[in-house]
């Protein structure tokens, strides 16, 4: 996807809603 996401994704990775419960449970 090109857009105003090209930039924020080379440095910040697209994190859903289960990837914070996953992260939250391993932590």
């Amino acid at each position: 996807g090109r857009g105003m996401f090209s930039h924020s994704r080379s440095w910040a990775p697209v994190i859903t809603e289960e990837d914070l419960e996953l992260r939250l449970g391993f932590r």
